[in-house]
């Protein structure tokens, strides 16, 4: 026969979302976006980032990977010594195709395609003053 032990599983509280502004079913953990969206390869590295302090969204720092991140969020990353400005646009529920992952976000004008931050041009001619 087949002994059957205690589940503890059972007797564990049911997982809460972590309190924030985004609604819920819209928002997501902020490591699992960086990873559905491509910016990063893996998942651990994309926890290992925020963790660092590499991320931003909306301003202010974030440490805590299941920080919860929406559509309209601004998030900016500091990776591979760039900094990218990104403006979530969707939540995916799988990592996809890289097509369908440019979709989630919009490079902002800060953030050229190489990852360089524009400069801004000199105003009078020939640098004179």
């Amino acid at each position: 026969p087949i002994r059957l032990l205690p589940c503890s599983w059972r007797s564990r509280p049911k997982w809460r979302a972590a309190k924030t502004d985004v609604a819920e079913g819209v928002g997501q953990r902020i490591d699992k976006w960086l990873w559905f969206a491509r910016i990063v390869k893996t998942r651990a590295i994309a926890s290992g980032l925020v963790e660092a302090g590499q991320v931003r969204v909306n301003r202010h720092k974030i440490t805590k990977p299941g920080y919860q991140v929406g559509p309209g969020d601004v998030l900016t990353v500091a990776l591979h010594g760039r900094v990218r400005v990104l403006k979530i646009l969707a939540c995916a529920q799988r990592r996809g195709p890289a097509p369908a992952a440019q979709i989630l976000y919009e490079a902002t004008a800060m953030t050229n395609l190489d990852g360089q931050i524009p400069q801004k041009g000199d105003a009078t001619p020939n640098g004179t003053c």
